[in-house]
């Protein structure tokens, strides 16, 4: 008799434990879908730069940071990498622009 008891509040409890993290589960995924809905509105606001926005500019800025302008080609910009070569960053990946 005893047994029964303790196995339906262990069942009680797993099936708490489990209501609890699909909860949680259910948050973090409405918390992920807020950030990318207001990722990709960002990027909708974002102004796209064209070549004529570029040309003539000292450094320009992507997610990894500035960069110094070797060109400015048709559809992208050239970049020192701190190498031996050069870069391309296309015009759609550019944030920001300095002259």
């Amino acid at each position: 008799m005893r047994g029964s008891s303790f196995k339906r509040q262990g069942e009680k409890q797993l099936k708490e434990a489990v209501a609890e993290a699909k909860a949680v589960t259910a948050a973090s995924r409405v918390a992920m879908v807020a950030r990318v809905k207001a990722k990709r509105e960002a990027e909708l606001v974002r102004v796209r730069l064209t070549r004529e926005d570029i040309v003539g500019a000292r450094a320009v800025r992507t997610v990894r940071g500035w960069h110094a302008v070797v060109r400015v080609n048709v559809k992208t910009v050239s970049v020192h990498s701190g190498y031996s070569w050069v870069d391309r960053v296309s015009f759609d990946d550019v944030l920001e622009v300095r002259s």
